[in-house]
């Protein structure tokens, strides 16, 4: 399997920062361009417990701005990958179905929020629907827990200690073999 183009759709979140590490480190691997991406969608469902970037009420021409500038924040966890950064607006996984189409996108690195319930019966799954329409792979990484230290660094009765180990080892000293 070749990998020459990687998408990374981003909303700003946490769990878009994590997937960002399996991201960079792929590209660097693979030599593939990361396509960094945000959608903004501006339906009410979107505004409405929505755990990324809040939008506030400016002119598009700000909000493009605003959007832009965040975008051009986001830097890979590896250095000497190419880059290229895209600002869409519409439905999140229609833009991005349409984009990995249009740009011939090998692998879409992507978070996940993990809600569950009502959040995610009323607001979707942007990755779930990724996931459904996507004819090329796409792997999700859900936003890793914060693990509770003492002043000393070690963790707490709240933390098991392969979460400690599991979060030293964290995605910048994975190591994938692509066959």
């Amino acid at each position: 399997m070749n990998i020459n183009a990687i998408l990374f759709p981003t909303d700003f979140s946490e769990s878009s920062s994590a997937a960002l590490e399996y991201a960079s480190s792929l590209a660097s691997q693979t030599g593939a361009m990361l396509h960094i991406v945000h959608v903004a969608d501006d339906t009410p469902a979107y505004l409405v417990g929505y755990g990324g970037y809040q939008y506030e009420a400016d002119s598009p021409n700000q909000l493009k701005k605003k959007i832009e500038a965040r975008l051009n924040e986001i830097e890979p966890s590896e250095t000497g990958i190419s880059v290229r950064r895209h600002y869409l607006t519409g439905s999140a996984v229609d833009e991005l179905i349409d984009f990995a189409e249009k740009e011939e996108i090998d692998l879409i690195v992507m978070g996940t929020n993990g809600r569950t319930g009502w959040s995610r019966a009323l607001l979707g799954s942007i990755a779930e629907g990724v996931l459904r329409r996507s004819n090329c792979p796409v792997l999700t990484i859900k936003e890793s827990k914060a693990i509770d230290q003492d002043s000393k660094g070690k963790p707490t009765t709240n933390s098991s200690a392969s979460d400690f180990e599991r979060n030293l080892q964290g995605p910048r000293r994975m190591k994938l073999s692509l066959c």
